[in-house]
């Protein structure tokens, strides 16, 4: 092989090293904010419950 093909095999496996890593990056991104996401919802539905309970335990 040329030193030419040599350099282009290395720019591709670069370039396209560099999109896969920037792929799995955003499929562990967009994962991990759908996570968030329904915790923030379990949390707030918890807290609407417990403001709910203390607000009929108060004596009118």
């Amino acid at each position: 092989m040329s030193l030419n093909w040599d350099a282009i095999r290395i720019m591709i496996g670069t370039v396209g090293g560099g999109l896969f890593g920037f792929y799995v990056m955003h499929e562990i991104e967009k994962n991990h904010k759908e996570k968030i996401r329904v915790e923030i919802a379990r949390l707030q539905q918890e807290e609407s419950r417990l403001a709910q309970s203390e607000s009929e335990k108060l004596p009118n």
